[in-house]
């Protein structure tokens, strides 16, 4: 239990709390490899529109999000 499920489990409540806390503006990397920034979150059905660059926006399912990306300043 401690070495399969606990972190498992753990690491399923940061993503569910990562995917919780997104915001318009953030950039993120989808399951697909893109590195996105979201344009707008439909929480009801589960979806993000991320916009991919030069105006190129694709519907992704919040759960394919798989981490912010930090931008370096």
């Amino acid at each position: 239990y401690f070495l399969l499920i606990r972190p498992q489990q753990k690491r399923f409540k940061e993503h569910r709390a990562m995917i919780d806390n997104l915001k318009k503006g953030d950039k993120v990397l989808t399951a697909g490899g893109f590195i996105a920034t979201v344009d707008s979150i439909n929480a009801d059905k589960g979806e993000v529109v991320v916009d991919l660059g030069h105006g190129t926006k694709a519907t992704a399912l919040r759960a394919t999000i798989q981490t912010i990306i930090a931008d370096k300043k």
